[in-house]
């Protein structure tokens, strides 16, 4: 969970090239990862392999989600 306009970025990955499996839940959430950024809703889904610099950007009713990484 994500409070409301929370930011989170990273500079670089825990593991470089791990798969992320992200599923919003509740509210809203912008990630960006690798230079590409997506804007998520409640619902949607999102899969990436991370190699580089990441961001997360809750919304003004902040952010529930899954995350499973392979």
């Amino acid at each position: 969970t994500l409070q409301p306009d929370a930011h989170i970025a990273y500079d670089h990955p825990s593991v470089p090239g791990h798969e992320h499996h992200f599923v919003l839940l509740e509210g809203a959430l912008q990630i960006t990862a690798d230079g590409g950024t997506h804007s998520l809703s409640p619902g949607d889904c999102l899969r990436y392999r991370l190699h580089g610099v990441s961001e997360f950007r809750a919304g003004p009713d902040g952010a529930r989600y899954l995350l499973a990484l392979a």
